[in-house]
């Protein structure tokens, strides 16, 4: 009989397996055809999408409705993910092609070459890869994950001193070179704090809670604003749609599309000019501020913001022409890494203090992205490796198969420790998982996502204890308080 139910476990979990990689088959059957392998290979991720989260087959958790649990791994991380590495490439992909705006600017028909071919080899490899992201998510995933820590009865009443501890530490701890690290690991939680603290306290009439939630969040808001940098403005709208999206859906979709389009269209240009006017020319970021806001609204300005606005979307939210430079630098002019990126990023675990000459780990990481020619030694930009193309790099698609589900079982395997520890979905998901391992969501070299997962750990498990010294969370013994 055990034999019998372990071969049904293995046919069932055979058979919700297979179907994430028929995209990828599929697309590979007509690799001789780039355009349309490309774009089976394309719509292939929003397959896996609705396969992996309203399909036939279940890979959700059970404990809580599935629009409730959507900052979970399977939901956000894959969303954000496999959205800016496998959908986002039709913007390169359309401007290869010839169009602007998905406008033609060429009337003698497709230009297919070399690159085309290239270019839908590449996004084979990211539908392999964000089916393989699902798979390693699928492995850890735990129907049911009780906590085995909850929150006391009064915590609401604690959330606020609990928000003014962490930014405390966050403060003292970035004075301290050995201890910055937990720092900068630490910096992104008060903000998913403060989302919750407006959650919980829109949803039960707490205008304490609610306006200090909305004064910080608005406080970090306005500093991202200024930062010069897109991607804490992004982080900031993820942040509150997927936290409010469950209780507020049609007020999300109708006011967060509307913005992201708005954010997309003209942040570029906002950026760009924060950085040249305050960076560079170091101008007061008031000055610089309001040079920007001129360049968005004023007629002789909107062709520079709309390719602005264009070369975004084609070479920075979208890096399909830079895992192409990789793809075809290895293994034809350079043989597989093998483990020698990974053997990098345990290097980079040792702390600097325990050895000083230490290499640095930015300018460690870089030396593949000069060698393949993605950018000149000479430039000051940052472009480094992400971690499917670090997974490529080391193996190619065996690479790729093995890094992803790595990838996919550790985040699913750190949000269920979250979970267990500090009190379920709310404060362990939201708040400690997604704050503590925001960098999980995009994904980044061997060298840095290591780093974040290991002294993520390490924090994550410091700070349970000092909340269960405290008395703040206590054994479930079979309760369910949450912390909402």
């Amino acid at each position: 009989m055990g034999y019998l139910n372990y071969q049904g476990l293995a046919t069932y979990k055979l058979k919700t397996i297979l179907p994430l990689y028929f995209p990828w088959a599929l697309s590979c059957i007509i690799s001789h055809n780039p355009l349309c392998s490309y774009a089976l290979a394309w719509l292939g991720s929003f397959f896996i999408f609705f396969y992996s989260l309203r399909g036939p087959v279940k890979t959700l958790a059970s404990d809580l409705p599935a629009g409730i649990q959507v900052m979970r791994p399977m939901i956000l991380i894959q969303v954000v993910f496999a959205g800016l590495m496998s959908v986002s490439s039709i913007f390169y992909f359309l401007d290869h092609l010839g169009f602007y705006f998905w406008s033609a600017i060429q009337n003698d028909g497709f230009n297919v070459n070399e690159h085309t071919l290239q270019l839908a080899y590449c996004q084979r490899l990211y539908v392999f890869a964000h089916a393989s992201l699902v798979l390693g998510m699928i492995i850890a995933m735990k129907p049911r994950n009780p906590a085995a820590y909850i929150w006391i009865p009064d915590i609401k009443e604690h959330l606020i001193p609990i928000l003014v501890v962490i930014l405390s530490a966050v403060y003292c701890l970035s004075f301290f070179a050995a201890l910055n690290q937990f720092s900068v690991l630490l910096a992104p939680v008060p903000s998913f704090l403060a989302g919750i603290m407006i959650l919980i306290g829109l949803r039960q009439h707490l205008p304490k809670i609610t306006a200090c939630g909305i004064c910080f969040f608005c406080f970090t808001l306005y500093q991202a604003v200024y930062s010069g940098y897109k991607e804490a403005l992004f982080v900031h709208l993820i942040l509150m749609a997927f936290i409010l999206y469950p209780y507020y859906r049609s007020i999300v979709v109708g006011f967060g599309l509307p913005l992201l389009l708005v954010f997309i269209y003209f942040l570029p240009i906002w950026t760009n000019t924060i950085r040249a006017e305050s960076w560079q020319a170091e101008l007061p970021i008031e000055k610089a501020a309001n040079y920007a806001y001129s360049q968005m609204v004023e007629d002789q300005h909107q062709e520079a913001v709309k390719q602005n606005s264009w070369d975004f979307l084609t070479n920075r939210f979208s890096e399909i022409n830079m895992f192409s430079k990789y793809v075809s630098h290895v293994p034809e002019h350079r043989p597989f890494y093998h483990t020698e990126i990974l053997q990098n990023a345990l290097y980079a675990l040792i702390p600097r203090a325990l050895w000083p000459s230490k290499p640095n780990t930015e300018e460690k990481s870089m030396e593949r992205v000069y060698d393949a020619g993605v950018i000149s030694n000479n430039s000051d930009a940052s472009a480094k490796t992400r971690t499917v193309v670090d997974g490529y790099l080391s193996a190619g698609l065996l690479g790729i198969l093995i890094t992803m589900i790595c990838y996919g079982s550790i985040c699913q395997a750190l949000c269920n420790m979250a979970e267990r520890l500090f009190g379920g979905y709310e404060g362990g998901c939201i708040v400690v998982f997604n704050g503590m391992f925001q960098q999980l969501w995009r994904g980044n070299n061997f060298e840095f996502i290591l780093n974040n997962i290991l002294y993520g750990c390490i924090l994550m498990l410091i700070i349970f204890n000092i909340l269960r010294y405290l008395g703040l969370l206590i054994p479930s013994y079979n309760h369910h308080t949450k912390i909402s």
